[in-house]
C-alpha cells in the first residue's frame, strides 16, 4: 500500500509545478504587455494634441481677405499720402489701427486726397484710413468761427465736395465733434459738450441739404475727452478742435468710436 502512494504524490507535484510555471508565465506575459497601455495613452494624447492644433490653425476667412487686400495694395501701389503719421496717444487711449482698405474705401480715400489738393487745404484737412473706414478730419478754423457752431461761408465749398463724394455711397456716415480742454460758459454753450454737439449737428444738416441721405448720418459729441494730442500748447489745442466725418465700412460699425 505504501508503494502505491508514491506515484500519486509525484503526479500531484508535477501538476503543481506545471500550475506554478503557468502562473509565472502568465504574470510574465502580463508584465510584458504593460508597455502597450503606456503606448496607447501616448498615442491618444498625441491624437488629442494634433486635433487641437488643427482646430486652432483653421483659416480665418476675414484675416485671409485682409491679407489678400494687403498683397494687392503692395503690388498695385498706393499713394504716398496713405502713409499717415499717427497722433501722440493719450494715456489709456488705444492707438489707431491701420488695416488694408477695401476697393470702395480705397477709391474714396484717393478722391478725398485729390479734393484736399484742389481746395488748397493740404496740411489742414486730413484723410486717414481707419479700421472702421475713412476718416475725413476738418479743423474747426476751416468750418467755424472761434467758440461758435455756425458754419463759415468758406466752409461751404469744402463740405460741398465732401457731400458730392458721399451721396452715391451706401455706407453710414458718423459726424463727430471734438473740443479742447479750455472751458466755455455761454448761454448757448454751457460746456464743450454743447459746442462739439452743435458743430457736429450743423455739419449733418449741411450734408443733408446737399443730398446725403439722412438715415445714413449720425452726429456725436465727444467734448474734450478724445484729444489727438496733449492739450499742452496752443497748436495742439487747435489740432484737437475738429470735426471728423467717418465713412464707415458697414452698418455694424455704426456708433462705435475710434
Amino acid at each position: 500500500m505504501a508503494q502505491s502512494k508514491k506515484p500519486v504524490q509525484r503526479s500531484r507535484r508535477r501538476r503543481r509545478g506545471v500550475e506554478n510555471i503557468g502562473e509565472e508565465q502568465a504574470h510574465e506575459a502580463t508584465g510584458m504587455m504593460r508597455w502597450l497601455l503606456t503606448y496607447a495613452d501616448l498615442i491618444t494624447l498625441l491624437m488629442a494634441f494634433f486635433v487641437i492644433m488643427y482646430a486652432v490653425s483653421r483659416v480665418n476667412n476675414q484675416r485671409f481677405s485682409l491679407l489678400r487686400e494687403a498683397l494687392q495694395t503692395a503690388f498695385n501701389g498706393m499713394p504716398a499720402a496713405f502713409q499717415v503719421s499717427r497722433p501722440i496717444p493719450q494715456s489709456g487711449q488705444q492707438p489707431t489701427v491701420q488695416v488694408p482698405p477695401s476697393q470702395t474705401m480705397q477709391n474714396l480715400y484717393r478722391q478725398v486726397q485729390a479734393a484736399i489738393q484742389q481746395l488748397g487745404l493740404k496740411g489742414q484737412m486730413q484723410v486717414t484710413m481707419l479700421q472702421q473706414g475713412v476718416d475725413i478730419r476738418l479743423p474747426d478754423k476751416v468750418l467755424f468761427p472761434e467758440g461758435r457752431s455756425l458754419l463759415l461761408p468758406s466752409a461751404h465749398p469744402v463740405l460741398d465736395r465732401v457731400a458730392a463724394l458721399l451721396k452715391n455711397l451706401p455706407n453710414p456716415v458718423s459726424v463727430r465733434g471734438y473740443a479742447d480742454d479750455l472751458p466755455i460758459h455761454t448761454t448757448k454753450y454751457p460746456s464743450n459738450w454743447e459746442l462739439s454737439g452743435y458743430r457736429a449737428t450743423n455739419v449733418v444738416h449741411y450734408l443733408i441739404a446737399q443730398g446725403v441721405t439722412p438715415s445714413r448720418l449720425s452726429a456725436t459729441a465727444y467734448s474734450r475727452y478724445r484729444p489727438l494730442y496733449p492739450n499742452t500748447t496752443a497748436h495742439y489745442r487747435q489740432m484737437n478742435r475738429r470735426v471728423e466725418i467717418v465713412v464707415l465700412r458697414n452698418v455694424q460699425a455704426a456708433g462705435t468710436a475710434p
